[in-house]
């Protein structure tokens, strides 16, 4: 029997991917005999904790995670959620230790802790976000030298990052090659099998029937392109009038965009979604989606548009070219460039058949490289590997 430790930075609010992941994860290794720890900030909620009931699945609850924030911009590192760790730690001794959507500061804290202890060779850190490299020279330089990612990388057994991008900035981090592995993010498919509600959605946000759904996914935030996005909507509006953008999502933009929508006279066209717990029929009601943010990680609402069947016109920033093969998948234009994030736009709202098969391609390109399943066996290789190293 072996004792592992998931430490989650991460709330699971909703039946989301990732949550479907962490307990298809878990229950594996439990129904193989393992014991599973699992360190969140708030215990899930009753609809999702169901999916995690087993014997051998225990949850750590650290609801002071957030009330002590040392890092001001991600609040994520906590003094207080690190002591209880930490008193943990001496008690227990676990045989793999995985640290997902966790600050790089807090994941060193906690790798320390082994370090000194000297109980688990078996550290592994989840670099799920873009890793931002500076462009002046002595500060890249500085940065690279002295990160905090390249010396967390000397007490870990992997940094696993979500794309191909993600590794080489890692690399030029200084982190060493064989301490980097690449497993990217994955969908359940079976949750947008099925077109429940579709009609529903023109229903509830009072859509024409007639009309086509741009649908964009993510946090109203100025990194995400949502002003070169509305400036492209007016545009598209003058040769696709009967179309509709639906902003599933919030964040500080949303007063700035809803004052833009008066000023560019996009009233009528732009709907707000809010948070939602129904992203697949969101997206299986939708004709394209579009992301075009001016950085971004490795963007899930990618996979789940290509689950979905729908194509994406997205930025060539991040993991999106990972994703979605230029012309095959969707269409892919460069940061910040509204006129040709316009013509790509409007390219596929006026070629049906091109929308359509575009979509086709991207499910089997998901179906193929992008699936919950592969992601879960990936991380089970990877998991069981390094237990096997260690013995």
């Amino acid at each position: 029997m072996r004792r592992f430790l998931f430490i989650l930075d991460y709330y699971f609010k909703r039946w989301s991917s990732l949550d479907i992941f962490f307990a298809r994860l878990a229950r594996t290794y439990a129904d193989n005999g393992h014991e599973v720890y699992i360190a969140v900030p708030i215990l899930p909620v009753p609809s999702i904790f169901k999916h995690f009931i087993h014997e051998r699945i225990k949850f750590v609850e650290l609801t002071s995670w957030r009330e002590i924030s040392i890092d001001a911009k991600s609040k994520r590192f906590n003094l207080q959620a690190a002591k209880q760790l930490k008193a943990a730690l001496e008690v227990d001794q676990f045989d793999l230790v995985a640290l997902h959507h966790c600050s790089p500061v807090f994941a060193f804290l906690i790798s320390y802790q082994f370090f000194l202890k000297k109980k688990v060779p078996c550290l592994v850190f989840h670099q799920h976000n873009e890793v931002k490299i500076p462009p002046n020279p002595i500060r890249k330089w500085i940065s690279n030298r002295f990160s905090k990612l390249r010396i967390l990388s000397l007490l870990c057994g992997k940094i696993v990052t979500v794309y191909e991008g993600g590794k080489s900035s890692l690399l030029k981090k200084g982190i060493a090659p064989k301490k980097i592995r690449v497993i990217h993010n994955g969908v359940d498919l079976d949750r947008f099998n099925y077109a429940q509600g579709v009609l529903g959605v023109y229903e509830e946000f009072d859509i024409p029937a007639n009309w086509k759904i741009i649908v964009f996914v993510g946090t109203l935030i100025p990194t995400k392109g949502l002003a070169e996005l509305f400036e492209a909507i007016k545009k598209v509006l003058r040769s696709v009038p009967e179309t509709a953008l639906l902003l599933v999502g919030e964040g500080s933009m949303r007063i700035e965009l809803e004052n833009r929508t008066h000023d560019l006279n996009l009233n009528g066209h732009i709907f707000w979604a809010g948070r939602r717990s129904d992203i697949p029929r969101i997206l299986q009601a939708a004709d394209l989606l579009v992301l075009p943010s001016h950085t971004e990680g490795f963007s899930l609402v990618n996979i789940e548009a290509g689950a979905a069947r729908i194509p994406v016109v997205a930025t060539r920033v991040g993991g999106s070219p990972e994703v979605v093969i230029d012309k095959v998948c969707g269409l892919l234009v460069e940061p910040k460039n509204t006129n040709d994030l316009a013509k790509a736009i409007v390219c596929l709202l006026r070629d049906d058949i091109l929308r359509k098969a575009m979509g086709a391609n991207l499910r089997k390109r998901v179906e193929t490289c992008f699936s919950i399943d592969s992601m879960l066996n990936n991380y089970i290789n990877l998991y069981d590997s390094l237990v096997f190293l260690s013995l």
